[in-house]
């Protein structure tokens, strides 16, 4: 683990740490990775060793328990995917876009520390004995399909990757496992799903949810395996068919255990069901039960909009197609509570990826600048979606709410949960236009 930064105030500059030094071990612990130096470094006393310049240096430190040493690691490598699924979201981007994009990671440190899907197909015996031996739970695992047959043409394999035996492991050693099905029609539905769904469920409660997600399909598909698209029609017949399916399970276990994402619902154009549905919402980073807390959020902070503007403004609501009449139901009655404040929504198209992608956290900066452009100028604060923009503040293609503000003229704001802070900014936003640099 070689170091990137230091904090001027942390003990690593006390002891004289430099930028490149490499963390070799804490305790005799050998530091592979930020896992290793995480689970060893929160102690009272510890012996670290610094290799530096070819040499190595050893410091015994006294600190606070819950201290850690103040610095910075580079970024590790974490493993390349070796499967070829042919509906990978990854090779259906549009090229000209950042590096990182295009990485097809498939990582369990990845999905301890940031919740991500991996496949386990290139997991070793080794892998496994140290998530069991770290605690590394819970973990998030892509399986799709139980059937070997359609498992090996959907990862793009031909070997028994011997999933169940390692997830059966896995449980056995109290590791807590997530689950996602990319549900594609013709290929891993109807009798294929329902069997890997009871096949699911015999690792319960290890095996402790299951999220089943529309397949997505971009324009940018030359030359890979042609899928069919999700319709209306077919998520108006799947979504009783998993409802029958967790009624058996809230009567065995008391909850549903198999999940639909928030995608299915909008699709077939039915309300979304209630809270107590989702149970603990395991699955918000699939978009299960995403939208219903949102609902609670505008619920909870009902009174927010309720006192009048200083003066009258305009809000122009920027989403995607799918979310637009949830939005248009629920979020402008909302926000127009204040008499003084009027609201636009736009859904926006998907241009960047196609019309059929039709979720808010796939649109692009070019599209939300395009929808900006055409806007009647009247608006005094365009509203975007929490999810558009990702760690660093990017849009897929690299604009930021300042580019982004530059390039339109206009005031944005990104929606992160608190409506006080879009009331503030509503408020404030004084002028309708600002002047492009």
């Amino acid at each position: 683990m070689y170091i990137k930064s230091i904090d001027t105030g942390g003990i690593g500059n006390v002891i004289g740490l430099q930028k490149g030094d490499e963390v070799i071990s804490i305790n005799e612990t050998p530091v592979r990775d930020v896992i290793d130096y995480q689970m060893n470094i929160f102690e009272p006393f510890i012996h670290l060793r610094v290799e530096r310049s070819g040499g190595v240096l050893e410091f015994d430190i006294k600190k606070d328990e819950n201290e850690d040493l103040g610095v910075v690691f580079e970024e590790i490598r974490y493993r390349h995917c070796g499967s070829k699924c042919p509906f990978c979201f990854i090779d259906q981007n549009p090229e000209g876009l950042r590096k990182t994009l295009y990485f097809h990671d498939e990582d369990y440190r990845l999905s301890f520390l940031h919740g991500s899907y991996f496949t386990l197909n290139n997991t070793g015996r080794k892998d496994l004995q140290r998530i069991v031996a770290q605690r590394l739970s819970p973990l998030y695992i892509s399986v799709h399909a139980l059937d070997r047959e359609v498992r090996n043409f959907l990862f793009g394999i031909k070997r028994d990757d011997k999933l169940l035996e390692k997830m059966r492991f896995l449980v056995e050693n109290n590791i807590e496992l997530h689950t996602q099905i990319v549900l594609c029609p013709g290929i891993n539905d109807k009798d294929i799903l329902h069997d890997t769904i009871h096949g699911l469920e015999k690792l319960y409660p290890g095996v402790r949810s299951i999220a089943v997600i529309p397949v997505g399909l971009t324009k940018h598909r030359k030359g890979l395996v042609q899928f069919q698209p999700v319709t209306k029609e077919y998520a108006e017949k799947l979504i009783p068919e998993i409802h029958k399916v967790q009624r058996e399970y809230v009567r065995q276990y008391g909850e549903r255990f198999v999940y639909l994402s928030d995608e299915w619902y909008f699709k077939a154009g039915r309300r979304l069901p209630s809270l107590k549905y989702y149970d603990d919402f395991f699955q918000l980073e699939n978009g299960v039960g995403l939208t219903r807390l949102f609902l609670k959020d505008i619920k909870r902070q009902k009174s927010v909009f309720k006192r009048p503007l200083p003066s009258p403004k305009r809000v122009h609501i920027l989403t995607g197609t799918l979310a637009y009449p949830v939005l248009v139901e629920h979020l402008v009655p909302f926000l127009e509570q204040a008499e003084s404040i009027t609201v636009k929504i736009t859904g926006i198209v998907n241009e960047f990826y196609g019309p059929s992608i039709d979720v808010s956290g796939l649109l692009s900066g070019s599209d939300f600048i395009r929808a900006i452009n055409e806007d009647d100028g009247e608006s005094d604060l365009f509203l975007l979606p929490p999810n558009c923009l990702n760690f660093d503040g990017l849009t897929l293609d690299d604009e930021t709410l300042d580019s982004m503000m530059r390039k339109t003229g206009r005031r944005l704001m990104q929606y992160k949960g608190d409506f006080e802070e879009v009331r503030k900014a509503v408020a404030n936003a004084e002028c309708r236009s600002m002047k492009k640099t």
